[in-house]
């Protein structure tokens, strides 16, 4: 498969909408819809940019495609904030190769926090994205990003407008509060969502699949 052909797929299996590549890449939102939608395809400066923003290798058609996927790195990920993720924050630090192990992974992200009994502070988590939103494995740990941050939770179904989000760290304060309160977040709210498919503990690396 071609690098352009690659962009494409990539551009058509993204939740991200045509509207924020735009804010992020600087190419209309009038151009992505026409090469999700097969009108034009990518070329020149806009395939190495969306290249690069999709987290793919090399540039050239002629070389072949070592795909990469965008590697973030923020403290947003255990609770939610008050302040909005700013577009720096946003974007990912790096990109790397997930190799063979985890074929499916669209996204890695490091884990900071301990609301998450399953994964150690400073793990690296492995992160399928969610194309479609209505298919939701509950129970399963997700990253959730929102306006006001990403966390990762257990999610459990709400109401028809909403789903909860729960840690497995159930610790409580001497009051006897739980020190991570189960989160109601509405579906609208959520930005993007991936699916945790594996994590990652440097202790000359040790690699889980969940």
């Amino acid at each position: 498969m071609s690098v352009q052909n690659f962009v494409v797929k990539a551009l058509r299996e993204s939740m991200v909408t045509n509207y924020k590549i735009m804010q992020e890449t600087g190419i209309s939102d009038q151009t992505i819809a026409n090469y999700r939608d097969g009108k034009t395809a990518p070329k020149g400066v806009n395939l190495q940019i969306l290249a690069k923003y999709l987290g793919i290798a090399n540039y050239s058609n002629d070389a072949p495609v070592i795909r990469k996927i965008p590697f973030y790195d923020d403290l947003a990920t255990n609770t939610v904030t008050d302040r909005r993720v700013s577009k720096k924050s946003r974007q990912p630090v790096d990109y790397i190769v997930p190799g063979d192990w985890f074929p499916e992974a669209t996204a890695a992200l490091r884990y900071h926090g301990d609301s998450m009994k399953e994964y150690p502070n400073g793990s690296i988590l492995v992160l399928k994205e969610v194309t479609n939103p209505q298919i939701i494995y509950w129970g399963n740990i997700y990253v959730i990003e929102t306006e006001q941050g990403r966390i990762t939770k257990k999610l459990q179904n709400g109401d028809s407008e909403s789903v909860v989000a729960y840690s497995t760290n159930n610790d409580i304060y001497p009051d006897g509060r739980l020190m991570y309160e189960p989160i109601t977040i509405n579906k609208e709210s959520i930005v993007r969502l991936f699916l945790v498919i594996g994590f990652l503990v440097r202790h000359s690396i040790t690699m889980t699949f969940v």
